[in-house]
């Protein structure tokens, strides 16, 4: 069974940056995130949706 959401800290080695990299495109409005307290989780699909969206292909560029 695989988790619906991921910690900041979990998509920021996924994506290998920092977690401000993360925090600031949650904040910026790019993805979205759901704050429990001081816990934040960013969904699965909301991580996939933004992936899709950004990923280019470098060999037309």
């Amino acid at each position: 069974m695989s988790a619906a959401h991921m910690t900041v800290k979990k998509l920021a080695e996924r994506w290998d940056c920092n977690v401000s990299v993360i925090y600031h495109q949650i904040n910026q409005g790019n993805i979205a995130a759901l704050q429990i307290g001081t816990a934040v989780r960013i969904p699965i699909t909301a991580v996939e949706a933004f992936e899709a969206s950004n990923t280019k292909n470098l060999e037309s560029a």
